[in-house]
Order: structure tokens, then sequence, then C-alpha cells
């Protein structure tokens, strides 16, 4: 019996010094979430949550999340007051990062009140789960933190499944602050210093990264080495899963789908996400500041043809003012399908009806974009809209569009990491710094009076006329037009367990396991 449990121990240990390789293009390096230049994906290995969302398999055997509930992860559960109004989050005891140093109640106001002095996506996240101060978050003791909100807000839970703000080991980070960079911010960027289950072992950029099991972390990850190889070409990631030499790509390119599809060794998951493409037109240019324009373009758009030949049936039909997952989203008979002889009867009702120009920017670097403006730009020639295709260099392109918004048509996609209306509605649809997708600054003031009372609503089925009442508001004024919902697409060696995909698309690489 003795030598059967030595045996045991030493084959596990054997799988446990597997080295997982995973490829991805090269990219930003960065390690700090609450500035520009992050790397998801390293993040996510170096950092942990207070709660995060369960993992259930979905009709096709992927792990996915299940968005109806939370359950801890640096968190050991959570009290909320009657009016709704108070959160207390227990955290759990002896979890430990890299450094030794171990998490208290300290380290999650430091990372709070950091995301609101640097004034970046934490102060957003904070902001939209109704924590509008950075007072707004107390240590109770150690092991206990109290988040007093401004609204009963019944988003904000699901806030705290976001990686931001950042929980670092606030002792460790301290040691790194100066005068000049009070939040230690230089040297986050390319030091992490979280809770999570991996740590950063070595960076060469553009090159490769390894990480190693965190030594202190609560569950020890399955396997104890990763490696991440920085490969430009799509095809030559491919090749490499295919012969064996890498055992993960976590963005599969949708054109080479088919290609992996019958290898033997590979395999495919494409999974419903929460991402989002929309063409967007800018209201306070014409002629999109007329509804009938929108609603003529939202149906001259070859959406079937798109999913086909952009995105390789990677991709769905997207048809509500919500994503696709969003709790409460509308089920209704969608206005807006191709149908070329309805959009000239919108276009007829207008001063435009005999057609115009307009500029339509894309990502260069973005090939389904590409392919998706090229479509778009054929089909309304149909309806005598004229469109010039400007393909700009990507960082120049997503500034523009986040922040500075010139353009007057663009093609622009984003991803909710939080399924909740009241999220998506501030996200997309909101004016100002709030409205990240709100490309073309539409506004409706009705609209932005539901939005804040649904903050209000801590009742659901306030909530829920509420949001009903937003979405049809949304569909009569077709702010853009809603082109699809891409997948989550990734390939895998058939020799690997339990790839898991947040509803946010982050890999929980710690449960992967490579199979006996």
């Amino acid at each position: 019996m003795k030598c059967f449990n030595r045996f045991c121990t030493i084959f596990e240990s054997l799988l446990m010094s597997q080295k997982l390789i995973i490829a991805t293009p090269p990219t930003t390096n960065g390690f700090d979430a609450e500035s520009r230049g992050l790397n998801g994906l390293f993040i996510r290995m170096c950092y942990s949550r207070l709660f995060a969302y369960p993992s259930i398999e979905d009709e096709n055997g992927n792990l996915v999340g299940d968005t109806s509930k939370v359950i801890g992860v640096l968190a050991d559960s959570y009290e909320v007051s009657e009016d709704k109004m108070t959160y207390i989050v227990n955290l759990k005891k002896g979890i430990k990062s890299f450094y030794g140093n171990e998490l208290t109640s300290k380290d999650v106001v430091w990372g709070w009140r950091r995301a609101f002095a640097l004034r970046d996506v934490g102060k957003w996240v904070a902001i939209i789960g109704s924590v509008v101060s950075p007072d707004s978050v107390e240590s109770i003791n150690d092991h206990q933190v109290r988040f007093s909100l401004r609204a009963p807000n019944l988003t904000f839970l699901q806030q705290l499944t976001r990686v931001t703000p950042v929980i670092n080991d606030s002792i460790e980070a301290l040691k790194h602050a100066t005068p000049d960079d009070p939040w230690a911010s230089k040297w986050l960027f390319s030091n992490p210093c979280g809770f999570g289950p991996y740590h950063l072992d070595s960076l060469d950029p553009w090159r490769q990264a390894t990480f190693k099991r965190n030594p202190h972390f609560f569950e020890a990850p399955n396997i104890k080495d990763v490696q991440v190889l920085f490969e430009s070409s799509s095809r030559k990631r491919a090749a490499m899963l295919s012969q064996g030499e890498i055992d993960l790509i976590p963005n599969l390119d949708t054109s080479l789908k088919e290609s992996l599809t019958n290898q033997t060794n590979v395999v495919i998951s494409q999974i419903p996400s929460g991402r989002h493409a929309v063409l967007g037109m800018h209201f306070n240019h014409k002629p999109f500041d007329e509804p009938l324009v929108r609603k003529a373009i939202a149906c001259a758009i070859p959406y079937d043809s798109i999913i086909q030949e952009a995105y390789h049936q990677a991709a769905h039909r997207w048809t509500s003012p919500m994503p696709m997952g969003t709790p409460m989203a509308l089920d209704v008979d969608w206005p807006y399908n191709y149908n070329l002889e309805q959009a000239q009867k919108f276009l007829s009702q207008t001063e435009y009806k005999d057609g115009f120009e307009s500029d339509l920017f894309v990502d260069a670097a973005d090939a389904e974009h590409v392919a998706m403006a090229e479509l778009i730009a054929h089909s309304l020639k149909g309806i005598n809209i004229n469109i010039n295709i400007e393909k700009m260099e990507s960082g120049m392109f997503w500034a523009g569009a986040r922040y500075f918004r010139p353009f007057s048509m663009l093609i622009y996609e984003d991803l909710h990491q939080v399924p909740d209306p009241y999220y998506t509605l501030v996200h997309d649809y909101t004016t100002g710094g709030m409205g990240l997708i709100n490309v073309g600054q539409y506004h409706n003031e009705e609209l932005m009076n539901i939005v804040k009372s649904i903050e209000s609503a801590g009742v659901i089925e306030d909530r829920q006329v509420l949001v009903k009442k937003a979405q049809e508001i949304i569909i009569n004024d077709c702010p853009y037009a809603n082109l699809v919902a891409p997948d989550f697409l990734a390939a895998h060696s058939n020799k690997i367990n339990n790839c898991y995909w947040a509803p946010d698309r982050s890999l929980a690489v710690e449960k992967i396991s490579f199979k006996n």
C-alpha cells in the first residue's frame, strides 16, 4: 500500500510538473489593470477577484460561467443591509501573495482608493456599482470591508467579479511608492503584486513570458508552470497547435476555424459571448442625426453574409438592445433586418432620398471588421449611399473611437464583463465618459432618467418595468446598427481538460489540467 501511495504521489508530481504552453499575438505587457497597456491574460493569472461566477457545462460541453450566482474567491461571504445600501464583504483568512503577505481588508481598501486616485477603469467600475467615493470603502477589521452605496444598486455584487479595482499586496506595493508616484504605478506596471494563482517568473517582451505557481495560493493550480509565447502569425500559431508544440490558442482567428476543426488532436471551443459589434453613426454629424437615415442603414446591412463571410460562422445575429445573455433583454420581433425595399422606404422619407456619401472608419488590423466594412459598403450602394472605407492604425482608431469620437461612421466592438441590464444601459447608451461604446454620442433625455431610476430600483420587479421601457426607447431611436455578436473562439490540445471561459472571456488558467 505504501508503494502504491508513493507511486500516486510521484505520478501526481509528474503531472503537476508539466508545462502549459499558450500562444498569443504580441501585445502589451503591462500588469497594472488601472493603466493602459495592460495584458488581460497576464493580469488574470496574477490577480484574484473578490467573487466570480461558478462554472457550468453548456450544451456543447464547454465550461462557461453561471451568471445567475456568484461564489467567493478572495471573499468568503457577504452581508447586505435591508435597504441594500451597505454591503459587508468577509475575506478568506490565510490567503497570501507571492511575497508572503497575508490578504487583509487594508489591501482591498488601498486598491479601491488607488482606482479613484488614478481615475481609470477601476473608478468606472466603482461608480457603475454606485460606490462614488473612496470614503465609501472602509476597513472594519482585518477581514471585513464595508461598501456604502449611493443607491440600492442590484448590479453592485457583480462588479466585485471584475479584476478591477485591483487588489494588490499593498504592503509590497508601498515599498516601491515614491513622492512622485505614491501609488507605485511605475513598479506595478512591470511587477504583478496580487493574490492570484501565478506569479511572473520572466518576461522577454515580444517573445515570451513564463509564470510559476504562487506557492501561497489557497487552491493550488493544477499546472505548475505556464509559458506564453508571442507569435505574430495566426497561421503559425495554428500550425504549432496541430504539431503539438503548444497547448492552447486563447483567441483563434475565425478564418482558421475550419482548418483546425478536423484535426484529431485539437479541440475547438466556440461559445456565445458578451462581445457585440456595432455600426456607429455620430449624432452630431449629418445625416446621422436623422432617425430614419439610421433605420434605413440598419435595414440595408447583409447580416447573414457578414456571419458567413466575415466571421466564418463564428458569430450570431444580435437582435436586442442588450448583448446576448443579458438578463431582461427584450425578446421581440427585431425591426431591423436586411430588406433593401424597407431601407429605401425609410430613406425616401428624408431629404436624403437620393442618397449621400460618407466615410466609414475601421481598424485596419481587424480582419473581421475590414471584411464587414466591405460587405456593408457594397450593400449600401443599393440605396445610393456611397461609402469610402478609411482603414486606420489600431491605436489611433481605438483612441479616437473611445475618447475623442470624431468619426462620422465607424465599426466598433466591445465586451461586457458584467451581464446586467443596468451595466449595459450605462456602458452602451449614456453620454460622456460612462458610455464606453456610445461611439456616436447618442443621447435621449427620457432614457437617461430611466437609467438613473434603474440604479435606485432595489426591487427586481420595478427594475424589470424600467429596463423594458428603456429598451423600447432604444429600439425606436435606432442609435446604431447592431451588426453581430462574435462568439468566443479558442483552440486547444486534446491533452488538456477544464478550459473554463468566464463571461468576460477570461481564461481561468489555474483550472486547466493535463489528462492522465
